[in-house]
């Protein structure tokens, strides 16, 4: 997985309002491959211990600035649970399951975190534009 720290970008400046949107279209793009990546661990979660136990349930919402997503851990009832909670109950599967459980909570902090920081980078760089288009306006 590409970290957000790991991207190369060219060191020169931003041509303008097309090149911020772009960027912006990138970080969309990064935001679905993640989504992709959180609906598959969901599934997954959904498969282990035979079911009937917590699983990853993918949490999407509408906000103001855009649909936002992230994996909550649900209880056999459907409810939110926390990882505290659902790691005492993984004490009491087979040894077997505690490294798998323990690793998907793993993954899912991860993906949660990735998703937000595109996400505040796609915001930034669409109000960027907007200032560009109020500059250029502002000229005319």
């Amino acid at each position: 997985m590409e970290l957000l720290c790991h991207r190369s970008r060219g060191t020169k400046a931003f041509k303008g309002k097309g090149e911020v949107l772009s960027l912006a279209r990138d970080a969309s793009a990064r935001m679905e491959e993640l989504a992709g990546e959180m609906r598959r661990l969901s599934r997954t979660s959904k498969r282990a211990a035979g079911g009937g136990f917590h699983y990853l349930d993918l949490h999407r919402r509408r906000a103001r600035s855009g649909e936002t997503c992230c994996l909550r851990w649900r209880s056999p009832l459907h409810r939110h649970v926390r990882w505290i909670d659902v790691a005492i109950d993984v004490q009491r599967l087979a040894v077997g399951l505690h490294a798998p459980y323990r690793e998907m909570n793993r993954k899912a902090c991860e993906l949660n975190a990735l998703y937000g920081l595109y996400r505040a980078e796609r915001t930034t760089l669409e109000r960027l534009a907007r200032a560009y288009e109020d500059e250029i306006g502002a000229r005319s």
